[in-house]
This record gives structure tokens, C-alpha cells and sequence, in this order.
């Protein structure tokens, strides 16, 4: 979104306004930072009322990942699912 943003400054559309689109983008990632910091807080604040350092908070983030990438790179279940044939195996 941050990518975005600049490059709005920057690259234009024919007949569209960009800084509109770029107040809106500011005031969403403005809302986005301010969101992530108070559930880090509130995050930390539940940690230290179990005994806990704060930093263990970098461990959600850490789990996090590791658990969408490896999810990102394991063997799908064969055949078809709720979502469709299985496209590995069917035939165009």
C-alpha cells in the first residue's frame, strides 16, 4: 500500500484525480499503523499480566510466517474440493 502511495505521486491516470485517492490512502494506512499498535499493546499488556516479557509478541509474528509459508508450499489434498476440480489432474 506504502508502494502505492508513492508511486500516486508520481504516475497518473488520464481523467483521474490522483490526490483524492491519495488522501484516502494516507488516512487508510494512517488508521491500519494506529490499529497494529494497539493490538500490540494490548498484546503486550496480556503478556506481562501472565508473567511475561513483551517480547514474545516477535513470536506470533515469527510462528506467523512460517505457518503461511509453509502453508504456501505444501502438497494440496488430491482431487476435487468445495472449490473445484483438482487443476493439477484435469484436463483442459
Amino acid at each position: 500500500m506504502l508502494i502505492q502511495m508513492i508511486a500516486s505521486m508520481f504516475f497518473t491516470t488520464i481523467g483521474v484525480k490522483i490526490l483524492p485517492l491519495f488522501l484516502i490512502m494516507l488516512c487508510l494506512v494512517i488508521f491500519l499503523i494506529v490499529s497494529f499498535l494497539a493490538m500490540l499493546s494490548y498484546n503486550v499488556r496480556r503478556l506481562h499480566d501472565a508473567g511475561m516479557s513483551g517480547w514474545w509478541c516477535l513470536a506470533y509474528f515469527i510462528a506467523g510466517a512460517v505457518l503461511i509459508g509453509v502453508s504456501l508450499v505444501m502438497t494440496p489434498t488430491p482431487g476435487a474440493n468445495q472449490y473445484g476440480p483438482d487443476p493439477r489432474t484435469s484436463s483442459k
